[in-house]
């Protein structure tokens, strides 16, 4: 009993704080679970997941859709994306985490999207046409090694890694807790898992070279960091204790910074939100690393549900603008001024 309070972080405390500015994004209510965004600015935006039975049950009402935010125009908010393509089934999908692929010679952008779908499983491939907003499927992959999907890191037009959260999708594998999360790898033909042992595996990324994988699992309290060899599969390096509960991560570009979405006391994000007295406590960490991996972590926001009522589970930023997103609710946009 006492460890599983500690995992949903009752002992913890907080003191709001924002980096500059920050206000709620009209146009998306409904979540803002995974972010991820182009060198141009332009951010991909999941939402409507359904994770449990009863988001099924009002599955017209949680309908999962894809938005598109420019940082470059933060004014006109966010805009639905259009999704086409006959080899693609519409019916019943579910989005979680994103990833994007871009060409360096062409520009083009392929985006990857983790569909937990009512009758499967699947990571989705799609071309994206800036003009019309519009996203053309490409390819589904599916695989016995893909069984459990929460997110995803691409690293070529093809390939990637996923993360599949636990083995059976049940409450005792995450209050246990019991380390059933893995990640996977898809090289472009097949997919195997490479790194196991997490406790719901969750955010994975990659460093801006292709040499490291960061993954989180969520109950871990802790961020592993992994070499990738060149067959694709991982030599762990180190784990370093966040003191808090991670969800995805996002990686800064240009330095390679590490900005983490986070629940300080996930158990409000559980059972509170928007119209409960429990308000999740969203939590925004930045982690420099050194050239030896050693890691300065710099706490960039923190609110007791006044803002966001359930929780942070992704950051993602542009020059000195970030956006942070929730698994149900809402979505704030926010300015980068001092933290």
């Amino acid at each position: 009993m006492f460890l599983r309070r500690l995992m949903l972080g009752v002992h913890r405390h907080s003191f709001n704080h924002t980096p500059g500015p920050c206000r709620v994004v009209p146009g998306i209510d409904i979540g803002s679970e995974d972010i991820t965004v182009t060198s141009s600015g332009l951010a991909f935006i999941s939402s409507g997941l359904k994770y449990s039975p009863a988001d099924w049950e009002t599955e017209s009402e949680r309908q999962s859709r894809i938005f598109t935010f420019d940082f470059n125009h933060p004014e006109r908010n966010v805009s639905e994306v259009s999704i086409k393509g006959e080899s693609f089934d519409k019916e019943g999908v579910n989005y979680f985490g994103l990833s994007i692929w871009e060409d360096e010679n062409t520009g083009k952008v392929t985006l990857f999207v983790v569909n937990r779908a009512k009758t499967k499983s699947s990571v989705e491939l799609f071309d994206y046409g800036q003009e019309t907003n519009t996203l053309v499927h490409k390819e589904t992959v599916t695989s016995e090694n893909i069984y459990s999907p929460n997110n995803v890191v691409a690293v070529s037009t093809r390939s990637f890694y996923v993360t599949n959260d636990s083995k059976y999708r049940s409450i005792l594998e995450i209050f246990s807790p019991i380390p059933t999360g893995t990640v996977a790898y898809y090289d472009g033909k097949k997919a195997r898992i490479v790194a196991t042992g997490f406790t719901m595996a969750n955010g994975i990324n990659q460093s801006p070279d292709g040499k490291y994988v960061y993954v989180v699992g969520v109950f871990d309290g802790e961020i592993s960091i992994f070499e990738r060899n060149k067959d694709g599969s991982l030599r762990l390096l180190k784990k370093m204790d966040m003191h808090t509960t991670a969800d995805n991560i996002d990686v800064d570009r240009a330095t390679g910074d590490l900005w983490l979405g986070c629940h300080l006391q996930p158990y409000k994000a559980i059972f509170g939100g928007e119209h409960s007295h429990n308000r999740g406590t969203s939590q925004v960490l930045k982690v420099t690393f050194d050239k030896d991996l050693n890691a300065d972590v710099r706490e960039v926001l923190i609110d007791d549900g006044q803002l966001l009522a359930s929780g942070s589970s992704v950051a993602c930023t542009y020059g000195q603008q970030m956006l942070v997103g929730t698994v149900r609710e809402k979505m704030l946009y926010c300015q980068l001024l001092a933290y």
